[in-house]
């Protein structure tokens, strides 16, 4: 039988405010979800009418994409971000993560190399992670950077969406 030990105070610490812990990471996701919301509904107004923007969340990620209601984001290149990073609230930051699935081949090349260029240079980066095809970053502490990342994702999510449709059209154009 191994030494007994006292609680570390860490764990004292937490066990004495749990409750509290608990509310403040309840009034957090609620914030972020309510400034996240407002993000997606500023996306809406600069997409064009004709797109289908989506906004799905799940336990841990929120995905945007643009595509038909009847599809899974699974069949669309999309952008993925976790709701619950503190950076969004300590930094102002939004980290988008861009994925193109395997199941839309010669897509990922075109995105990668358009995101390389203006405007998208400003805000995208190589990933660290192979779950991304490429990083983008966008500030939204304020009105003002709200209004610029909603241009700039919805500019973002245009692009995945015109790129993914000219490269289905291609092989359909070959056949006629």
């Amino acid at each position: 039988m191994s030494e007994f030990r006292s609680f570390s105070e860490a764990a004292v610490l937490y066990a004495q405010n749990v409750r509290l812990i608990a509310e403040m990471q309840s009034i957090f996701e609620r914030e972020v979800n309510q400034r996240l919301d407002l993000l997606a509904e500023g996306i809406r107004e600069y997409l064009p009418e004709s797109a289908r923007f989506r906004d799905q969340t799940t336990s841990l990620y929120r995905y945007w994409w643009v595509g038909p209601e009847e599809e899974s984001r699974d069949k669309h290149a999309r952008i993925w971000f976790l709701p619950k990073n503190a950076e969004i609230v300590t930094d102002g930051r939004l980290t988008l993560n861009v994925y193109v699935p395997d199941t839309l081949p010669g897509i990922a090349a075109a995105v990668k190399q358009s995101l390389r260029q203006p405007p998208f240079d400003a805000y995208c980066r190589e990933p660290k992670s192979r779950w991304s095809l490429v990083v983008a970053e966008v500030q939204i502490s304020s009105a003002d950077d709200i209004d610029v990342s909603t241009r700039r994702i919805a500019d973002l999510l245009n692009k995945l969406e015109s790129i993914e449709a000219s490269c289905q059209a291609a092989p359909g154009d070959q056949q006629t």
